[in-house]
């Protein structure tokens, strides 16, 4: 008998499902040109860095294929069984009930799998085409959640449809009510020695501000941490290492502070920011495979990306052409026998750098080795330059934080107080006079301003002006009793994320109960279901939503 089931949904899907195969394999047939077209219209190194470091995804218009597919094969099975009433007469067969339904659910689930499997092959084979293949297994684990999610759709369709309204809804309402407001910029004046912030405002406006916006949006705020306000052009001339190009134009260079002249050319050379986000650490980001390794030296004024990326395998330093997508031996030998010389051990643990042509110069990368040993790899004039010395940022394992000097690359511990990196990014600012640690949270932002000895001046905390909330966060919590996130703010992985709603939720799903109820009786001339009133008290509009759609019964 459930071989009969079997065969019975493979004839009514078979054509529908072909069409399915047919669309998808079009679509990937799409995605192989446009990826095409990429290389086509620039250089295949551009082309790697924008996919392998910044992201880019090539392959972006597969990301709603398998829910719409899922979705497709699962209206293909039921909805002829719902609209016929032939439900019913399948549930009178000489079935156990849970085989039956399980016949059902592995038939959709096959030929969703099928058109995965499908679709998984031809971008893992178009991927090796254009890209290494460690490229190809990070291409299929970044669609791999898209698939897997979708299979929900052919499982349970209620579920779906409550954790798709559960995430997007309150997106949605977000994008439309709550303006995104970044981080606010706190700094430290060397010529006010008080710290001052650009902020934008949630809101009401003050009167002051307004006042002081004749050169800049008044919803934009610059003040100290007295209070008082500033217009843009007040407050960058307090940060005259920071606005030194304003200063320029505006005939106020050269400078003279704390018995100083400093020039432009003075400021330049002794400006440096320093930075290391929450989603940075190394067990927080999604590993990249290749690096590029600039050259120090290229011979003109501005940094270029070379035609290859090096990876680091278990035995070599191994560089990789991006014309040819091929190894190249020469520098893949000359490199790792001098990290040989140089006592390095492999494989790896890990790569670190700065990975981008904006910049005035490149200092090359840093290695640690399997000994935990740091190797310092410069590419100058297309030799390797390998040193057992280093300088940057170095956070320990105790979460303290440190700097590594540049000239004797000296351990200098930060003096920040409250600083978790676990959920805080931090940036260093240094110019000629003065050193300011900044790190924040999603709320509070603190700083620290010291003297070229590291030695704290001054301290201060703000709170955020986006902490405050938008107005319409009270509408937000009662229709929304929770939401769902398939991102980290402040990681480099996928995850997923439930945040609950608060008290104001509870009134929100007893207020839509009685509507539901109350509309349910007048367009239906009958109760609602115990089932269908459980799904609005345990999911407030999402299952009001859903048992609109699925028309969920007690049955």
């Amino acid at each position: 008998m459930i071989r009969s089931i079997f065969f019975k949904e493979f004839l009514k899907i078979r054509w529908p499902w072909l069409t399915l195969v047919i669309l998808n394999g079009l679509l990937m047939i799409y995605i192989f040109v446009a990826t095409r077209h990429l290389f086509i219209m620039d250089h295949a190194e551009i082309v790697w860095y924008r996919v392998i470091h910044l992201g880019q995804i090539y392959f972006r218009h597969l990301k709603y294929a398998p829910l719409i597919t899922g979705v497709l094969i699962a209206c293909i099975q039921y909805l002829p069984e719902m609209i016929g009433e032939r439900l019913r007469l399948t549930l009178h067969l000489p079935v156990p009930l849970h085989r039956l339904i399980m016949a059902h659910i592995l038939v959709g689930l096959t030929a969703l799998g099928v058109v995965v499997i499908l679709d998984m092959a031809l971008l893992a084979l178009m991927t090796v085409r254009f890209f290494p293949v460690e490229q190809a297994w990070a291409a299929l684990l970044t669609a791999l959640p898209w698939w897997m999610m979708r299979c929900v759709a052919t499982c349970v369709l209620m579920l779906l449809t409550i954790i798709l309204a559960a995430i997007y809804l309150p997106l949605f309402y977000a994008r439309i009510f709550f303006k995104p407001v970044e981080k606010t910029h706190l700094l430290f004046s060397p010529v006010t020695q008080r710290f001052l912030y650009k902020e934008k405002i949630v809101g009401e406006l003050p009167p002051e501000a307004l006042r002081k916006s004749e050169d800049h949006h008044a919803e934009i705020v610059y003040r100290d941490e007295d209070g008082t306000f500033y217009s843009r052009v007040e407050f960058e001339q307090r940060l005259p290492f920071i606005y030194y190009k304003n200063m320029e134009l505006w005939g106020l260079l050269p400078l003279r502070l704390n018995g100083r002249l400093f020039d432009k050319a003075e400021i330049k050379e002794n400006r440096q920011v320093l930075e290391l986000k929450a989603g940075e650490i190394n067990d927080r980001r999604v590993a990249r495979p290749l690096w590029p390794l600039l050259e120090s030296s290229p011979g003109q004024v501005r940094l270029v990306f070379p035609e290859d990326r090096f990876r680091m395998t278990a035995r070599a330093m191994e560089f990789v052409n991006a014309d040819t997508n091929a190894v190249d031996p020469v520098l893949t030998t000359r490199f790792t026998n001098a990290l040989k010389m140089a006592g390095f051990r492999f494989p790896a643990r890990s790569v670190n750098g700065k990975f981008t042509i904006l910049k005035p110069f490149d200092e090359g990368v840093f290695l640690v080795d399997d000994a935990y040993r740091v190797f310092h790899v410069k590419r100058r004039d297309n030799q390797p330059v390998v040193v057992r010395q280093y300088y940057g940022l170095l956070l320990a394992g105790d979460d303290r934080l440190y700097l590594l000097t540049y000239d004797d690359y000296r351990l200098v511990p930060l003096p920040l107080e409250t600083y978790q990196p676990d959920r805080m990014d931090f940036k260093l600012l240094i110019n000629p006079l003065y050193l300011t640690g900044v790190w924040s949270d999603e709320t509070t932002i603190r700083a620290v301003a010291m003297d070229r000895a590291y030695r704290p001046l001054s301290r201060y905390a703000h709170t955020m002006s986006r902490a405050m909330g938008f107005p319409m966060e009270t509408v937000y919590h009662l229709l929304f009793p929770f939401s769902l996130q398939l991102k980290s703010d402040d990681t480099g992985f996928i995850r997923f994320s439930f945040t609950p709603g608060s008290w104001l939720s509870l009134i929100g799903i007893l207020v839509g109960l009685f509507f539901f109820v109350i509309g349910y009786r007048s367009g239906r001339g009958r109760w609602p279901g115990m089932l269908d009133i459980a799904v609005v008290v345990l999911t407030g509009l999402y299952g009001i939503i859903t048992v609109s759609i699925i028309h969920l019964e007690a049955r």
